[in-house]
């Protein structure tokens, strides 16, 4: 899946990203097997255009990455 794909790519750069977006977020099904995958939120374009749902994308990830610190 090209999810998976990228989100390793980036780790194996130390780039750990916060969520997922892009066209698979069009099909529930993909979303949710990306998810699986990644284990990391996909995120629709209506969210990304929520200050709210940013925000707490930004501090889910923050305290997961200080976690694995």
């Amino acid at each position: 899946m090209g999810a998976g794909f990228g989100v390793d790519w980036l780790k194996e750069r130390k780039i750990t990203p916060l969520a997922v977006s892009g066209l698979l977020s069009a099909s529930p099904l993909a979303c949710l097997e990306a998810e699986r995958l990644i284990g990391m939120p996909v995120v629709t374009k209506a969210a990304l255009s929520d200050a709210v749902e940013v925000t707490k994308i930004v501090f889910a990830g923050s305290l997961s990455q200080g976690a694995a610190a």
